[in-house]
């Protein structure tokens, strides 16, 4: 698949693994275990007649979706992501998952992931 052809090309700078399966890529940072994976959903609309695709990248608890020929934005999350640029935020209620989201480092400077 040439997007993830183009991925591990990015990551590579990063020392990250790379791992392919089928239509799923895991990108694994050396240094702290920690993951993001990117896969494809293929969907049809309501008559079955029409074939659609996206792809999702998934990281800690967050995940976003983008169209089939988004490829420069994939790539620039993905990056945006290993150079903890984008940071998972998750709200708990009793040991459950309520809501969540991220954050953008450079819109709130206060964001530190190491503390």
């Amino acid at each position: 698949m040439p997007l993830f052809d183009t991925i591990t090309d990015a990551v590579n700078p990063y020392g990250a693994s790379v791992t392919i399966h089928e239509n799923e890529l895991t990108v694994t940072n050396r240094q702290n275990g920690k993951t993001i994976t990117i896969f494809t959903e293929t969907f049809y609309d309501k008559d079955g007649a029409a074939q659609f695709s996206e792809y999702i990248v998934e990281f800690a608890t967050q995940h976003c979706h983008f169209e089939d020929d988004e490829e420069e934005e994939i790539i620039d999350y993905i990056l945006a992501i290993m150079r903890d640029e984008v940071l998972p935020i998750e709200f708990f209620c009793n040991g459950q998952r309520r809501f969540g989201g991220e954050l953008d480092r450079k819109k709130n400077t206060d964001a530190d992931p190491t503390k």
